[in-house]
């Protein structure tokens, strides 16, 4: 027995009155009109980022709090992230539409990881902006040797997030986040 025979919205010509929300109401969206629609506020920014590193380097954990909530799995096990997930952080000056990426290998193996690959890479390109997340307890150069763009590198702007810094004593911190300033 299953619901075919309930007749969900019914065609007996009566107008149907929509449901309406209070405003504070968390499922409550404002009704806005096409003008408000494509009004930028002035000074407010928006576009693409896409988010690599090498495996468990924090990407996901990164944008679940960028994003404010448990979009992507966040786990030690590597290459949980297999294809690219996008989230919205939003603020009062900004969107940004975040690609949470595979962990980036320099060999690939199998077709899975080739596939994790190419998902990376058409993040990069559909990016306006890249956010790499390293492992600040990683040799820095190492850490970067596979995604460090070169001197003819004409793709969008990156920048380097050091990640894990707490599990660092301060010294060594210093140390590599001076070298990172002065190598990216």
């Amino acid at each position: 027995m299953g619901y075919d025979d309930v007749d969900e919205f019914p065609d007996d010509g009566l107008p149907r009155e929509r449901m309406q929300l209070l405003e504070n109401d968390p499922m409550f969206v404002p009704t806005l009109t096409d003008e408000e629609l494509a009004e930028d506020p002035e000074g407010h920014r928006s576009g693409y980022v896409a988010v690599i590193g090498k495996p468990n380097a924090g990407k996901s954990c990164l944008i679940n709090a960028l994003v404010g909530q448990k979009l992507s799995i966040v786990c030690f096990k590597p290459q949980t992230t297999r294809h690219h997930i996008m989230g919205i952080a939003s603020g009062k000056e900004y969107q940004m539409v975040l690609f949470d990426t595979p962990g980036i290998i320099e060999k690939k193996r199998t077709k899975l990881e080739e596939r994790m690959m190419s998902a990376v890479v058409s993040s990069i390109q559909a990016s306006e902006a890249i956010i790499a997340v390293v492992d600040a307890a990683d040799k820095p150069y190492d850490a970067l040797a596979m995604f460090q763009p070169g001197s003819d590198w004409s793709g969008p702007p990156m920048a380097v997030l050091l990640n894990k810094a707490d599990v660092m004593e301060p010294p060594d911190l210093e140390e590599v986040a001076k070298w990172y300033k002065e190598n990216c």
